[in-house]
């Protein structure tokens, strides 16, 4: 599949930053440390939407263990900027606190998504929680969190495409963009 070198959203352009094909070999990278990981285990999937649904849809079908996934939303983006707190939406009632919790996630960036997700399944009893990231920037992360497993760790750069969106757009592109030149400021 051929990328194109720059898209435009919302009045901005964004310059290509990995194809369709790198992304592919990050997430068949990601599932057999997963796959080592847990074996035969049954694991529940929390798949964090909108954005880690592509990442999902990539990764599950080379998972080689028993999985049942659970959507769950969690706004933290406004525009370029995360905003203060989270508000996490179960879509699927996750109860089974035995099972092990494996968070996939399309971009850790500040941290504060996957901080008050793991706050929240930990007081529904589940502590055997692992994170598994396409993206990761550590250079932004000021939660305490870290992932298990990372597709690829990138710099501060503001990224769009395959899940992560602008305002809404660019989530169905098949590569990933970033915007040039961006060293953009994180929200107070």
């Amino acid at each position: 599949m051929i990328s194109t070198e720059r898209v435009q959203l919302g009045g901005l352009a964004f310059e290509l930053f990995l194809e369709a094909r790198a992304i592919e070999k990050c997430i068949e990278a990601l599932a057999f440390g997963i796959n080592a990981h847990y074996g035969e285990e049954q694991v529940s999937l929390v798949v964090v939407l909108d954005g880690a649904g592509c990442f999902f849809q990539h990764l599950h079908p080379k998972l080689r263990f028993p999985w049942k996934s659970f959507p769950v939303r969690i706004k933290t983006y406004d525009g370029l900027h995360a905003s203060q707190a989270a508000r996490v939406n179960w879509l699927d009632e996750l109860n089974d606190p035995l099972a092990p919790v494996l968070i996939l996630e399309d971009i850790v960036e500040t941290g504060k998504t996957l901080d008050a997700l793991c706050q929240d399944l930990r007081s529904r009893g589940m502590n055997d929680l692992r994170i598994a990231s396409l993206l990761w920037k550590p250079s932004c992360t000021t939660a305490p969190v870290v992932p298990d497993f990372v597709g690829k760790e990138i710099g501060p750069e503001f990224v769009v495409g395959f899940g992560m969106d602008y305002c809404g757009d660019g989530r169905t592109l098949a590569s990933i963009y970033r915007l040039p030149n961006a060293g953009l400021e994180k929200s107070p």
